[in-house]
């Protein structure tokens, strides 16, 4: 499997982290990228690009805030995001800077990637691996990985098809086109009560829902 372990989170902040990390670390070293100048380089691409195949230390990248982006993987299967934060650790994370993924631009895309929080301590941390915020972000044969609070549909309109998810929450305005979903009662449960208590704001639908076995 290729390991992508890219995280983007507010603004776009890319972490480029060790492929078997499970925890949060120091950043060694932080790139600057805005397309308009005065940073270190004007493409998410050539900052990537710059760092090399052997690095072993963290780098963080910050991206001037952007929408209109396509994270394309090679397949679920194969291609991976991953990270091991989650919420309460010795760090002070918390839910918004403790998931693997997290993106606040609109018109975001991404297609046939598996998106994990590889933490696999007390279940009762909140441990996150996708954080969606932007308005009309979009989903395609993804995978959603976790213990615990796997997908935070956090706020806008989304549309997800075709992926696997282990858990849902949050109160973004969604669609989900044949979804798979872990069969846990505390997901059912979850659902439910959120969609009561946030009607006036949650408005998910699912299509063609199919349940399968929690792993």
């Amino acid at each position: 499997m290729e390991v992508i372990p890219l995280i983007l989170p507010t603004l776009f902040h890319v972490f480029l982290l060790l492929p078997h990390a499970n925890a949060a670390a120091t950043i060694s070293k932080t790139i600057t990228i805005n397309k308009n100048g005065g940073a270190d380089f004007s493409s998410i691409q050539a900052a990537i690009n710059s760092i090399p195949d052997d690095d072993n230390q963290w780098i963080k990248v910050n991206v001037s805030f952007k929408g209109f982006i396509l994270v394309q993987g090679e397949g679920a299967q194969q291609t991976s995001i991953e990270w091991g934060g989650h919420s309460g650790d010795a760090a002070g994370h918390d839910t918004a800077t403790s998931d693997t993924f997290t993106t606040y631009g609109a018109n975001f895309v991404a297609r046939d990637i598996t998106f994990k929080n590889t933490y696999t301590g007390n279940t009762r941390e909140q441990a996150v691996a996708v954080l969606v915020a932007g308005d009309k972000s979009s989903f395609y044969n993804c995978r959603f990985i976790s213990i615990q609070d796997t997908l935070c549909d956090e706020m806008g309109r989304h549309y997800i098809k075709d992926c696997y998810i282990d858990f849902i929450w949050g109160i973004g305005q969604s669609i989900y086109e044949r979804p798979r979903l872990a069969e846990q009662e505390s997901w059912q449960t979850s659902f439910r009560h959120h969609r009561h208590q946030h009607h006036h704001h949650r408005q998910q639908q699912q299509r063609s829902r199919d349940v399968v076995p929690c792993r």
